[in-house]
């Protein structure tokens, strides 16, 4: 895997890349960075360039006060297929990122081969209903954090420090296997989100507002391309399908058994399996 920087509509990307063939884009979520993907690179480089780049305000990239909206994140992620002169990618992304890969194949459907979208309810859609208050002890709040983002200057005052408790708490608790993630990857994920790095990431959440109106927006004309929505049984499950049944018309999927949110984290060698077949379909 080589680590690059780009300058893309106005910011400076990191991205990883690896492997030659047809492209794919990996767009990760919340909390993570390119390195969500570190278990299903490798399992893809042999057949396929494989592009894994850092967000705006994530990782290595850089962290502006705003533009966090996913129009304006995917616009920094197109020019970057279009800097590298990648012809027709796949796009995969998970959480929000998976918002992310929606956005760019709808408003780029004939540069786009095929998206494949992971565990993410999508905003203006399932994803309020998701974020609901549930009560039900063992989902230990929900998506508790995703309105805690919302407060101004509050998380970051309060995870100042102790961003390794706060990521590895919610790390663990929406993996069905916690193994999956060891101190080395507590160690990258404390790198990149600590120091100030925590604020920039949870912009995607201050703006999901106007995520949701441009969603919304966007579903009015459905997307005709290939999309392969998977979910985690252990994590959103069928509502991805459901999700993506209601915005595109090429839609197949599956849900993934004992997995929980981080399908490439915790089952890298099935999702690259089903990854393969939906390319291998497509063509």
């Amino acid at each position: 895997m080589q680590h690059h920087k780009a300058f893309c509509n106005g910011q400076i990307l990191h991205y990883v890349r690896a492997g030659t063939g047809d492209p794919v884009v990996l767009l990760h979520g919340w909390p993570a960075t390119w390195y969500h993907w570190r278990k299903l690179i490798p399992l893809l480089a042999d057949t396929y360039t494989v592009i894994a780049p850092d967000l705006r305000g994530f990782g290595d990239s850089t962290k502006p006060a705003s533009g966090y909206d996913t129009r304006t994140i995917t616009e920094d992620v197109y020019q970057l297929v279009q800097q590298l002169g990648l012809s027709r990618p796949f796009i995969v992304g998970h959480d929000m990122g998976a918002v992310h890969a929606y956005t760019y194949a709808n408003r780029h459907p004939d540069e786009v081969r095929g998206l494949a979208y992971l565990d993410e309810p999508l905003p203006g859609f399932g994803y309020e209903q998701f974020a609901q208050l549930q009560p039900d002890p063992a989902m230990q709040g929900g998506f508790f954090f995703a309105h805690f983002h919302l407060a101004p200057d509050l998380p970051e005052a309060l995870v100042a420090g102790r961003e390794r408790l706060y990521l590895s708490y919610l790390i663990r608790r929406m993996s069905y296997d916690p193994s999956a993630f060891d101190e080395a990857d507590l160690d990258e994920y404390e790198r990149t989100f600590g120091g100030g790095g925590f604020r920039g990431s949870i912009g995607v959440y201050r703006e999901i507002g106007e995520t949701i109106r441009q969603n919304r927006e966007a579903a009015t004309t459905k997307l005709q391309l290939p999309v392969l929505a998977l979910g985690g049984a252990f994590g959103v499950g069928e509502l991805t399908l459901r999700d993506m049944r209601a915005v595109a018309a090429d839609v197949r999927g599956a849900v993934i058994p004992e997995c929980g949110h981080f399908i490439a984290e915790e089952r890298p060698a099935e999702l690259a399996r089903a990854l393969r077949d939906f390319f291998g379909s497509v063509g």
